[in-house]
């Protein structure tokens, strides 16, 4: 859920129907999101724990968190099936 939310796509709508910056609780309620378990939800997760390894470590390398959020991306679309349009 959390490489769902922080991906460019829900970026996007969430900009397109809610102009504040702040989000707020009953907006993310909003989002359509249907988790449903297949290989790119698992991706998504292995690649947000890797993040999430990179950010805690002393020397951050943020060339490789750019290439992990990417990666997100790219599986967030395979997700809703967005990449071959």
């Amino acid at each position: 859920l959390l490489g769902i939310i922080n991906s460019k796509l829900i970026n996007y709508w969430y900009s397109f129907y809610f102009k504040d910056v702040n989000v707020k609780p009953d907006q993310i309620s909003l989002i359509p999101i249907n988790i449903k378990d297949n290989k790119n939800s698992q991706k998504i997760i292995k690649l947000v724990k890797s993040i999430l390894f990179e950010n805690s470590k002393n020397d951050i390398n943020e060339t490789k968190i750019k290439e992990l959020s990417k990666d997100i991306d790219f599986q967030v679309n395979e997700f809703f099936d967005l990449n071959h349009l």
